[in-house]
């Protein structure tokens, strides 16, 4: 068992302690070690449910998380420490948890977690403040990635730029330095490099989401040691920006993984891949590169393919560089849009909601979600597989308040 401890002070008693205890439950797919879990909390809605007067939760800033780890008691077996853990205030619809009460606890799992079965943490408030010692598992700075403002935020898997008025990622490094985007402006006309990128959410004419573009706002949220987060907006003046409306996408970063959402949508879009090539590489290594669909089905690189909408009910695909020994995931959460892939002279084009040549307009509609990462040691697909299968279903966690006193 793993506990996380998170202290405030601000009680009108400040002898009493609560705990709230989180059971998480895998459902119906395996969860990998290092899978991320999060839960947003309303104390006072807790409090309510668990006949305790919601007046005597009373927390304010700075509040921290913390591993706990001790012998066992006559109510509590002893619990391993939690490696690593996050907490951050409610962005919607309150950012001050001293006022709302709420916010959202963000942690990894130690241990893979089987179908069918839970585990229980806890989280315990009480009246005095604590450091939080949890390491920092990914480290956000400010930048630049050719030319423009970017958030760099880098793990131990890889590193992201995201160049804050584009919207987009310029670049995706591994560990040793291999661009897997590669994105290029300066003398690199178009697929040679002003093209690449992710997202590339494109509309029927350039808008946004796209390295080089300067139509978005950077809107930084609350952040941690576990989890980076932002989000990317395009407000319409009216001009060509884009056809109608206004977007919100959001970006959040894990050590494993970025996962973006697009919020709000003003028109159909399509979610691309485009890169120079997997692990950096050019078409003259493709031979060797192949990648996996949700089926199981291997594919090598240099062969194109289409798949229709409704094809696959679950959609993520494992590139692999043998070479490297490394693959990439990139999921689409929501699954049954149609694909695209082709592999060109100097640019790898992948696409959800994006149809064969002509590329009139994506067929994206509303709010969709998107991961991407790179995985050392990534040649096992089984294992590729239930990573993706935990990101596309969730775990559930079901919460109880109680007091100590």
């Amino acid at each position: 068992m793993i506990a996380l401890l998170l202290t405030a002070y601000g009680y009108a008693t400040p002898t009493i302690t609560y705990t709230a205890t989180l059971s998480v439950s895998a459902g119906a797919v395996d969860r990998a070690a290092g899978s991320s879990v999060a839960k947003k909390l309303n104390l006072a809605d807790l409090a309510g449910s668990s006949s305790i007067d919601a007046g005597s939760v009373k927390m304010s800033v700075p509040y921290q998380c913390k591993p706990r780890h001790g012998p066992a008691t006559s109510r509590r077996p002893a619990r391993p420490p939690l490696s690593a853990c996050n907490w951050r205030r409610s962005v919607d619809p309150d950012p001050d948890f001293a006022t709302s009460k709420s916010g959202e606890v963000v942690f990894l799992l130690d241990t893979p977690l089987k179908a069918g079965a839970s585990r229980e943490f806890t989280l315990t408030f009480g009246p005095t403040p604590t450091t939080n010692p949890t390491k920092a598992l990914v480290i956000a700075s400010d930048g630049t990635d050719e030319g423009h403002d970017a958030r760099i935020v880098k793990s131990a898997a890889q590193t992201f730029k995201y160049q804050k008025s584009a919207g987009a990622f310029s670049s995706l490094e591994d560990p040793s330095g291999a661009d897997w985007i590669d994105h290029h402006h300066e003398d690199h006309p178009s697929s040679s490099g002003e093209w690449r990128g992710v997202p590339n959410f494109e509309v029927g004419v350039p808008c946004c989401y796209h390295p080089d573009m300067t139509s978005n706002v950077y809107v930084p949220l609350p952040s941690g040691p576990v989890r980076q987060s932002w989000r990317g907006l395009v407000i319409n003046d009216g001009g060509d920006i884009s056809k109608k409306g206004n977007w919100s996408a959001r970006f959040d970063i894990y050590p494993d993984r970025a996962t973006f959402t697009m919020e709000e949508a003003a028109d159909t879009y399509w979610m691309m891949y485009e890169s120079g090539g997997p692990a950096g590489k050019n078409m003259a290594d493709a031979a060797k590169q192949y990648m996996y669909d949700s089926a199981g089905t291997k594919t090598f690189m240099t062969k194109a393919f289409d798949v229709k909408a409704g094809e696959q009910k679950e959609q993520y695909y494992i590139v692999v560089d043998p070479d490297t020994k490394q693959s990439m995931f990139f999921i689409h959460h929501d699954g049954n849009a149609m694909v695209h892939y082709q592999r060109q002279s100097t640019m790898t084009v992948m696409g959800f909601g994006r149809q064969p040549n002509p590329h009139v307009h994506g067929h994206l509609d509303g709010r969709h979600t998107f991961s991407i990462g790179i995985v050392q040691n990534g040649l096992d697909f089984a294992e590729q597989q239930t990573r993706a299968k935990g990101l596309i279903h969730p775990a559930s966690v079901d919460v109880k308040l109680t007091t100590d006193m």
